[in-house]
């Protein structure tokens, strides 16, 4: 995806990831999911955005817990970035891929080691006997990795989600918003705007 009007989104997106970063450096990396069930339900949740990696938005997820078979029976997913500190929002739609082992192997190690252990601790989307058998669980873990790079577990793979739409909402202390989208179709990359 080499359309200049893409590479124009892709930067704006940058720009604007890394100035939130800087406001909150805690919260920029949160990005709303959703995706939708076999039957038609959509869900959404909180996820931990790693970056852009090979021109796809991507984040980790058990392959075993519900969005991981939402998306295995129906890829297209919604994304939506909020920083109320800069007054933006950013959304993209499109389908989402698994990564390769390397990319997400590479990604993976960029995760914080007790991220890291909380993925093998948590049976995603799974009945809980209690919170102190997860506590347990977490220690048990943490022992067991205590001298060694933990492991990405199979079943956490990297999604990367191939945009075919970018919409970018800004609105200043006044309440004027302003809106523009950055759409791929049949004929490339094009940019428009939108009433607010």
């Amino acid at each position: 995806m080499g359309d200049g009007a893409f590479r124009e989104a892709l930067e704006k997106f940058e720009n604007l990831y890394t100035e939130a970063a800087e406001v909150d450096a805690f919260g920029a990396p949160f990005m709303t999911l959703a995706t939708v069930s076999r039957q038609a339900r959509p869900t959404v949740r909180m996820v931990t955005f790693m970056g852009v990696a090979e021109d796809k938005f991507t984040f980790f997820a058990n392959e075993r817990s519900g969005k991981g078979h939402h998306m295995a029976s129906n890829p297209s997913v919604g994304l939506c970035f909020y920083w109320p500190q800069l007054g933006q929002q950013v959304i993209v739609e499109g389908d989402v891929v698994m990564l390769d082992e390397m990319a997400a192997d590479k990604l993976w190690n960029s995760r914080s080691r007790s991220s890291a252990v909380m993925a093998w601790v948590s049976k995603q989307s799974e009945g809980a006997h209690s919170r102190e058998a997860l506590d347990d669980r977490y220690h048990d873990t943490m022992t067991r990795f205590t001298d060694v790079r933990v492991p990405r577990p199979a079943h956490w793979v990297c999604y990367g989600v191939e945009p075919s739409r970018l919409q970018f909402w800004r609105s200043d202390w006044k309440m004027r918003r302003h809106r523009e989208v950055y759409l791929l179709s049949e004929d490339g990359w094009k940019h428009s705007y939108l009433d607010p």
